[in-house]
């Protein structure tokens, strides 16, 4: 005759998540099982085919809670030539603004210039 078995699911002690970690445990001769330290039988599922993102123990409830959040998504990967194409944008409007820059501090050396060149004559 085959030893009826349990599996015990361990909760962290100090944050009272699941640890991912459980152990089959077999009944003795008189049938009793011993749960371990910081486990329970009761396995961290929400429902028939639904989990946790991060199961909690609630010991008031001696039951499972959310006890995590659902990871953001990740973003779209960059490939090579979208990301030439922002860096040349940026350089594209540097050089505009440096442009405008030349342009304007042209213009003011052009007007010292005439009027130093009025002031002599």
């Amino acid at each position: 005759m085959m030893a009826d078995t349990k599996t015990a699911y361990f909760i962290d002690p100090e944050t009272l998540l699941h640890s991912y970690d459980y152990v089959v445990v077999t009944a003795d001769e008189k049938g009793n099982f011993a749960l371990p330290d910081n486990a329970t039988w009761i396995e961290p599922k929400k429902g028939e085919d639904e989990f946790f993102i991060h199961a909690r123990w609630n010991p008031a409830e001696q039951a499972w809670e959310e006890g995590g959040v659902a990871p953001l998504p990740s973003p779209e990967p960059v490939d090579d030539i979208d990301l030439l194409r922002q860096q040349l944008a940026a350089v594209q409007k540097q050089n505009l603004t440096l442009i405008q820059q030349v342009a304007t501090l042209s213009k003011s050396v052009q007007s010292m210039v005439l009027a130093q060149a009025t002031k002599i004559q």
